[in-house]
């Protein structure tokens, strides 16, 4: 777990907005599938929260390259 608090900490300010925007978006649609029971809206919940800091962990991987 130390090792993803010191990924997050060291990561450029603009790519901690995108993550936090990107858990946001992903909870917010997670409540409204599970509230009105639409399984299309808790999926795409799902997406954005898996695929948005997995998104910035791969672009910050090859940005650290250069």
């Amino acid at each position: 777990m130390e090792q993803y608090v010191r990924w997050y900490v060291e990561l450029e300010p603009f790519y901690k907005i995108l993550i936090i925007g990107s858990m946001l978006v992903g909870v917010l649609a997670l409540v409204l599938g599970m509230g009105t029971e639409n399984p299309a809206f808790f999926l795409l919940g799902l997406a954005w929260l898996a695929g948005g800091p997995g998104t910035i962990w791969v672009v910050s991987r090859f940005e650290s390259d250069e």
